[in-house]
């Protein structure tokens, strides 16, 4: 049965247009925000007090050339590393709960940038920020093609731009690997786009293709030790004890009110899942994982 691969978009224009269509947008208090950092970004992005940021305005910008092909950069290879050593890289101490003085590992100029240009969102409204979202992502208009939801798409995009080594394996010398049935693992699936991509990649619509797993504690929790390595049985068992050819990770959670903050609250989760992957996956395989942000 031959793959399936998504359909190529080619080059075009678009014109941005930043002006508000909305006229129920709700005006942003002066009086709370006025002494602020954020409120002095937004005057010198030519907010005027009693009408908002932008609105009554449209603003055209020239022609803007879209570029579909994407270049991949991979990360240099990385001395091998034994357990002795990374027990050296363990540092005990106080759990970190603020992003400002996480620059071990870039620059604290730009960490503060940053910081400073997401607190500014906080005093904007909800829905201006989605448009304006929206407006910057030329590709957002696909949506969710004829996927139940976006993260399919997402999926299929990284598959496409790594040459498909996902869903078409191949060895180093750039042969296909023969793999029938082609094993992979999607944790914290839901509501499952990942695998629904595949699924539709490989041309296996039924559902015997696929089968979930929620571990020895029955609740999915990859956060419990006992479910990491009940799952990792299961697979061992399932795959003639040599693992998945790729894992997939989309775990997230909401920290609406902490945005700053993601990556120290996601860490947990960042280790936990790259332990499962590293647990499940053959030799030679793949793992995608998805992460907010990478300043530690």
């Amino acid at each position: 049965m031959d793959d399936k691969k998504p359909g190529h978009t080619p080059n075009r224009k678009r014109l941005i247009d930043v002006g508000n269509e909305d006229s129920d947008t709700k005006e942003i208090s002066t009086s709370t925000a006025a002494s602020s950092k954020a409120m002095k970004m937004m005057d010198s992005m030519g907010y005027i007090p009693g009408k908002g940021l932008g609105q009554g305005t449209r603003i055209a910008f020239a022609s803007e050339e879209v570029e579909v092909a994407e270049r991949k950069v991979w990360l240099s290879k990385c001395a091998s590393a034994t357990l002795l050593s990374v027990d050296d890289w363990i540092e005990l101490g106080q759990r970190q709960l603020s992003m400002e003085n996480e620059h071990t590992f870039c620059d604290p100029q730009v960490l503060k940038a940053v910081l400073d240009s997401k607190s500014a969102l906080d005093v904007l409204d909800k829905s201006l920020i989605r448009r304006a979202r929206d407006k910057s992502n030329p590709f957002v208009t696909i949506g969710k093609a004829f996927f139940q939801n976006r993260a399919a798409l997402k999926m299929a995009n990284i598959d496409a731009a790594c040459d498909f080594m996902f869903t078409s394996p191949r060895d180093r010398q750039g042969v296909a690997r023969e793999c029938d049935p082609l094993f992979f693992a999607d944790v914290y699936a839901g509501p499952g786009g990942f695998s629904e991509y595949v699924l539709w990649r490989k041309g296996k619509a039924s559902v015997e293709s696929f089968e979930p797993c929620y571990g020895q504690a029955g609740d999915g929790d990859v956060y419990k030790g006992v479910n990491i390595l009940h799952f990792r049985d299961y697979v061992k068992a399932n795959t003639g004890g040599k693992g998945v050819h790729f894992t997939m990770a989309d775990g997230g959670f909401s920290v609406e009110g902490r945005e700053n903050n993601q990556e120290l609250l996601s860490h947990w989760l960042y280790l936990c899942q790259c332990l499962l992957a590293l647990t499940i996956t053959r030799p030679g395989g793949h793992f995608v994982v998805k992460l907010f942000d990478i300043f530690t």
